[in-house]
């Protein structure tokens, strides 16, 4: 939870450090083809047209969140890890097919997971408190006591 958190922050600080638009708001006029699709997909486009933030494109989180969560899987779940990576590679391409990121926001959300990756244990292993308590059973109680 806390690489997710540790990923956001990194996400919300480039935004305001990098205010990028994206292709579909910033190209909107330059585009030939519709992407747009029937009755859901419009009711999808309005809430997500009534919610956006105009320049949050910078790096795409659509895709760093996926490939944090695939890296999790690498520790605990190795059998996993492959088919969440090819999720990860589809969303990047969906991404900049459906004109919501650049190819260098993509890119960069390869190298923020990563970090996030590593700062979030960085972190926890400086956090105190977060040193691993071991219980002991002395002799004659039948509680275990933390020992530190």
């Amino acid at each position: 939870m806390m690489g997710y958190l540790t990923l956001m922050m990194m996400g919300l600080a480039s935004y305001l450090l990098v205010p990028a638009m994206g292709p579909q708001s910033h190209f909107a006029d330059q585009y030939t083809r519709d992407l747009f699709g029937q009755r859901f997909s419009k009711s999808v486009d309005y809430i997500m047209n009534a919610g956006r933030v105009g320049f949050d494109c910078f790096p795409s989180l659509h895709v760093a969140i996926p490939f944090l969560l695939s890296l999790y899987l690498h520790d605990y779940r190795k059998k996993l890890f492959l088919p969440c990576l090819v999720y990860v590679l589809l969303i990047a391409f969906a991404t900049i097919y459906l004109r919501y990121h650049y190819l260098t926001d993509v890119l960069a959300a390869f190298v923020y997971a990563p970090v996030a990756y590593w700062l979030n244990d960085f972190l926890l292993a400086k956090w105190p408190g977060e040193a691993i308590i071991k219980t002991s059973k002395p002799a004659g109680d039948n509680a275990a006591k933390p020992v530190c």
